[in-house]
């Protein structure tokens, strides 16, 4: 379960850095336009331009705020997933050494039901 957590919100921060840079472009610059080849597959041209939709967030790790500047920006919390994950990853010699996670197993299995529902 941790460890899907983990690759979840890895994705999730993947997804904001990804909505950072669109957000960062200008309307008129958050286009695609397509390729118009000829008969030989050679490209000769670029269709009319079509914007791009704006990227969807994990809800579960990441929320969009305005900025007293007015600008909105992307916050991305990982409630302790990471930490706990890096300490339970790696195995401890003697019963003495191990170290408590940071979030209780019931945290964990609530957080997986409520993000990996899909």
């Amino acid at each position: 379960m941790l460890k899907e957590l983990n690759k979840l919100w890895f994705q999730a921060r993947r997804q904001a850095a990804v909505w950072r840079r669109w957000n960062r472009k200008l309307p008129h610059n958050r286009v695609r336009r397509s390729r118009i080849r000829d008969a030989r597959r050679r490209v000769i041209g670029y269709g009319p331009p079509t914007p791009l939709a704006e990227l969807q967030l994990h809800p579960g790790f990441c929320r969009k705020v305005t900025l007293p500047s007015g600008k909105v920006d992307v916050i991305a919390n990982d409630h302790g997933i990471e930490a706990a994950y890096r300490l339970a990853h790696y195995p401890r010699p003697r019963p003495e050494d191990v170290v408590p996670l940071p979030i209780t197993e019931a945290e964990i299995v609530r957080m997986h039901k409520e993000r990996c529902a899909s």
